[in-house]
């Protein structure tokens, strides 16, 4: 579930009405639709190894607190626990499409487009906690402007916040990012039974409700008139349960005019 309740108060979380994208090749968004459910890669998954890893002045602020041996040690276990048990699934806040956005993540394919109102809703209930924040672009290396263990608000190393910093050279993407602590377990209300997502070794599969979720489906402006047909023979099962007024509309990037 989208937990607004225990929201983190380090996450940045954009308006309801604003637009997200989420950029994919059909096979992720053939999984999407077979498995009725995202994605949620661990950090440590991720391409760039400064995922989930402390910024240097957070990690010396800790370093000099401790007064145990060996606090490089337990710098090192941070990071590596960190970035083992926080998974995320990730999409771009933006009004429109996105050149970069469809060369490097969806060339050819597809861009889900929805709102952050009808993104929460789709995972109210969901087989996994999940919240979401708005990616701060730092240098890991030279940026205390963040202190994510600042004492002052009371955050604690597991803070989600860790999961929003990225490098600096990515700030084009304008990311938005869910995030699901694999450490949290959601128990089932009425049975009291522990709801488990899907696992592989990159991740967890949170499902979602994709009526609330899709409000379009747009193929990549690179794309084949195949791959068309492709995205409307998955979408079709869909709308053939919805109201025409509330079918999910397929359509082609307009990128190009």
């Amino acid at each position: 579930m989208y937990d607004s309740e225990n929201k983190d108060p380090s996450l940045l979380e954009p308006s309801d009405s604003d637009t997200l994208w989420r950029y994919q090749t059909f096979c992720k968004f053939q999984s999407l639709v077979k498995e009725g459910a995202l994605f949620f890669c661990r950090l440590d998954n991720l391409d760039d190894p400064r995922e989930g890893r402390l910024p240097r002045a957070t990690a010396d602020s800790i370093r000099d607190f401790l007064v145990i041996p060996n606090r490089d040690d337990t710098i090192n276990l941070l990071d590596k626990v960190t970035r083992a048990t926080l998974t995320v699934n990730c999409w771009q806040l933006s009004e429109h499409e996105n050149s970069l956005m469809w060369s490097s993540y969806a060339k050819p394919g597809i861009a889900i487009k929805t709102t952050f109102s009808s993104l929460k809703e789709s995972l109210k209930f969901s087989n996994s906690y999940v919240q979401g924040g708005i990616v701060q672009y730092i240098d890991h290396e030279t940026d205390d402007a963040i202190r994510v263990q600042s004492e002052g608000q009371g955050k604690t190393w597991l803070s989600n916040e860790i999961a929003t910093l990225k490098f600096q050279g990515f700030n084009g993407e304008r990311e938005f990012r869910l995030i699901s602590n694999l450490l949290y377990k959601v128990q089932d209300g009425k049975t009291g039974e522990i709801i488990e997502p899907k696992r592989t070794a990159n991740g967890i599969y949170v499902n979602v409700n994709l009526y609330r979720l899709l409000h379009e489906v747009v193929v990549s402006p690179d794309a084949e008139d195949e791959l068309e047909s492709k995205v409307r023979s998955l979408v079709e099962p869909i709308n053939s349960r919805l109201p025409r007024s509330q079918q999910i509309l397929i359509r082609r990037s307009n990128l190009y005019g």
